[in-house]
């Protein structure tokens, strides 16, 4: 007598597929955190290069020009300026350029067609609509650091609209922490600012509270903001005047930018990287009681006012470039007059000695 064989069909109950799904939810859920480091650990190191691109393009510029770009703002009386050009509407030269480093260094950096590219807004006709009258800001500059512009220049004015050139992102410029590079609210922003720094040590008042003056360091109405390695177009600085050293000085750093604002809308970041040295270039080391410390990374809950100060999404601290052209990580919960004073080049200090300042 036969026996009829019969097939036996195999396959997953749903007690299996769900025992599956949960076994997938726990090993996703042990391994996030390690994605999560990788890709921050990764996010910080393109930061740092940029930083390092950064930091040899102000180098070559230095070689070129026999000193280091500048951060026109307050002391010059240049607020508003973007780009000025001359007769030919080609770029001027450091000595009057009033548009601030993040746009000198641009040659220097593999973006020389966007140096040469015109931020005019012009109508039907061809007339210019977002330049200065001919007389401003020449007759402010001249009174301000004795440097008459030759006839002929003009200077774009940045509240008369935004031109390609601002409109256009520098990748170099982001930190991908944050944001890719894009154009958010209309304009190409900047991750980086230089540093102005305060007075050192930093004034207090009788109960030892921090009297930092933020505000006047990128106003330049406190003369301490000029000791940076990248200041004003007067005095001239260069290598030279970094008298702590190259290596004890830094000159360029993240700035502090609300996590809500990453996609626009924060008032420092808000005019971009071809901007004159406000908020949107140049940040104040200074530190003052009832403000974040400084640098802080990056968070919501701070009052609007309090955006002059350095700061990053990364986790532990801010890449920081140095004159020598060395990148460090500055940590959050540095004392307040060892960051300021390493934004100050002349002050008389070494302020490297402790390890637990850098990485």
């Amino acid at each position: 007598m036969s026996k009829k064989s019969r097939k036996v069909r195999t396959g997953f109950t749903l007690f299996d597929l769900l025992t599956v799904l949960a076994l997938l939810g726990l090993l996703l859920t042990l391994l996030l955190p390690a994605v999560q480091k990788v890709r921050e650990a990764a996010n910080r190191t393109s930061c740092a290069n940029n930083l390092k691109i950064i930091g040899l393009a102000v180098h070559n510029f230095h070689d070129t020009y026999g000193r280091f770009p500048t951060s026109p703002g307050g002391q010059d009386k240049l607020g508003g300026c973007g780009i000025c050009y001359d007769s030919n509407g080609f770029p001027v030269n450091p000595k009057y350029q009033t548009a601030g480093w993040a746009f000198q260094i641009l040659p220097f950096i593999e973006e020389d067609k966007l140096y040469r590219m015109s931020d005019l807004l012009k109508d039907g006709s061809g007339k210019p609509q977002n330049i200065f009258p001919a007389d401003y800001p020449t007759t402010d500059l001249a009174a301000a650091t004795g440097v008459k512009s030759p006839k002929g220049f003009y200077n774009v004015d940045l509240f008369k609209g935004i031109g390609p050139v601002r409109r256009t992102p520098v990748k170099v410029y982001f930190c991908p922490d944050r944001r890719p590079a894009g154009v958010y609210n209309g304009v190409a922003t900047i991750g980086y600012a230089a540093a102005h720094p305060d007075k050192v040590p930093l004034p207090r008042d009788p109960g030892g509270k921090y009297l930092g003056d933020p505000v006047g360091t990128l106003l330049m109405t406190n003369p301490s903001g000029l000791h940076g390695v990248i200041s004003a177009m007067v005095p001239k600085v260069t290598f030279a005047s970094v008298k702590d050293g190259t290596s004890n000085t830094f000159m360029i750093a993240e700035k502090f930018v609300r996590p809500m604002n990453y996609r626009g809308g924060e008032q420092g970041d808000r005019m971009g990287w071809a901007e004159y040295g406000g908020l949107d270039t140049c940040r104040s080391s200074s530190s003052l009681d009832g403000w974040i410390a400084n640098p802080s990374r990056d968070r919501n809950d701070i009052a609007e006012d309090q955006d002059d100060l350095f700061g990053s999404a990364h986790e532990k601290g801010i890449n920081a470039v140095f004159a020598d052209w060395a990148v460090h990580v500055v940590k959050y919960g540095i004392d307040a007059d060892v960051f300021n004073g390493l934004a100050y080049r002349d002050d008389g200090t070494n302020l490297l000695e402790d390890p637990d300042n850098l990485k």
